[in-house]
């Protein structure tokens, strides 16, 4: 993650531009549905996102989901563009932040959801479904 924050800052900051920030996001979800005693839907997805925001004067914002070192200059590149075609609408300077900051955080859980199976998933639900459908007030 680290390297991919590094590559996209490196990107937005070129060509003249006076401050740049990025976040990267990684995002884990499991989605586990069940209707009418029924499983309804399971779903697994794990993303990556990032974002790059660029300016001189004002700013650009360019978010991209290919964090290839190409999707990544070409997003820089369109935070950059947005922020030239922004400053257009200046009214005065923009100050920006001058220490470079670093930051993670984590989703704290006493137990990994994604060590549970998905099986213990569904029988938990489905006997939640159950019990609800018996109790029909």
């Amino acid at each position: 993650m680290k390297r991919i924050a590094e590559t996209a800052l490196g990107e937005a900051v070129g060509r003249g531009v006076s401050y740049a920030d990025v976040r990267v996001v990684e995002n884990r979800t499991r989605q586990v549905a069940t209707k009418n005693g029924k499983v309804s839907g399971v779903s697994s997805m794990e993303s990556w996102r990032g974002r790059t925001r660029a300016g001189g004067r004002m700013l650009g914002f360019a978010a991209t989901d290919d964090l290839s070192d190409r999707g990544l200059a070409e997003a820089a590149a369109l935070a950059r563009k947005i922020a030239g075609a922004s400053s257009a609408a200046k009214r005065k300077d923009v100050r920006w932040p001058r220490r470079p900051c670093e930051a993670v955080w984590v989703s704290p859980c006493r137990i990994d959801p994604f060590s549970i199976p998905i099986e213990q998933n569904l029988a938990l639900l489905l006997a939640i479904d159950a019990e609800l459908r018996r109790n029909s007030t």
